[in-house]
C-alpha cells in the first residue's frame, strides 16, 4: 500500500506545485516531504483555510519519478519548466530554476518566483528549495487549483491540511482515497489540468516585476 501525504498550498500560484507541459512537479517548498516521499506514494495538496473553509483539493499526484536537480535542470524533458520572465504566465511559473555552477562551487537560481523583485533571490526561500536535492515528478495527477472539490472523510476520517505535512494515515483511509481518485478521474474523462491557480494573479505580478528589473 502505497503512503498518502497531505499538506497545505498556502500559494497555489502554478509554481509549486507546476503542472504544466505534461507533468506536475513538486521542486520547490516542502522539502522533508520531497525527501521522504517515495516512488508510488500520493500526495494531495489542500486549499489554505484562508481561501475558504472547507478542506478542497488543490491537487493530488502519484510520485512517478525521484530526480536530482541536476538530473531535472539538463532533462531534455523539462526544458518546457525552466522559468522565462518574457513569456507566457506557465513560462514565467516553471519550478526548474536551480543549476550548480561547477567554477563558482555554488546553486544558480533563474529568476523565478522564489526571487525578490530586484532579481536577488529570496533567502529564505532558496534555502529551504536546497535543503534536499530531489525533485518529485508526477504524469498521473489533477491539478483543479482554484476550482477544487471538497474533500470527502475517508474511511471516517478527514484528510489533514498540515501546515508541513502528515502522512500516516491507515491502509483503510488510502485504499478509499484511491477509490476517489479513480472516480475523479472518471469524472474528468483523464484531464489533468482541471482549473487556475488561485493565486495566479500574484504570479503574474511577480513576472511583471521581474521582466522589468531584468530590462524588459
Amino acid at each position: 500500500m502505497p503512503r498518502l501525504y497531505t499538506y497545505v498550498v498556502r500559494y497555489d500560484t502554478g509554481f509549486a506545485p507546476n503542472p504544466y507541459h505534461g507533468y506536475c512537479t513538486l521542486a520547490c517548498c516542502k522539502p522533508d516531504l520531497r525527501q521522504n516521499a517515495e516512488v508510488g506514494d500520493w500526495i494531495v495538496g489542500i486549499r489554505s483555510k484562508s481561501k475558504g473553509p472547507e478542506p478542497c483539493a488543490t491537487f493530488a499526484m502519484q510520485v512517478g519519478e525521484y530526480l536530482s536537480r541536476e538530473e531535472y535542470w539538463n532533462d531534455p524533458r523539462f526544458v518546457s519548466k525552466k522559468p522565462r520572465m518574457d513569456a507566457s504566465y506557465k513560462e514565467s511559473v516553471g519550478d526548474n530554476a536551480y543549476h550548480f555552477d561547477q567554477e563558482t562551487d555554488e546553486w544558480i537560481q533563474e529568476p523565478c518566483q522564489h526571487t525578490e523583485a530586484n532579481c536577488t533571490p529570496s533567502k529564505r526561500d532558496k534555502d529551504a528549495d536546497l535543503k534536499v536535492n530531489c525533485v518529485l515528478i508526477g504524469e498521473r495527477f489533477i491539478y483543479w487549483g482554484g476550482q477544487g472539490p471538497e474533500l470527502p472523510t475517508f474511511a471516517g476520517e478527514k484528510l489533514v491540511a498540515a501546515r508541513k505535512y502528515k502522512y500516516k494515515y491507515g491502509p483503510e483511509v488510502v485504499a478509499e482515497f484511491l477509490k476517489w481518485y479513480d472516480g475523479q478521474e472518471r469524472l474528468r474523462k483523464g484531464k489533468r489540468l482541471v482549473g487556475k491557480p488561485a493565486d495566479k494573479d500574484m504570479a503574474k505580478r511577480k513576472r511583471l516585476e521581474l521582466n522589468r528589473a531584468l530590462g524588459g
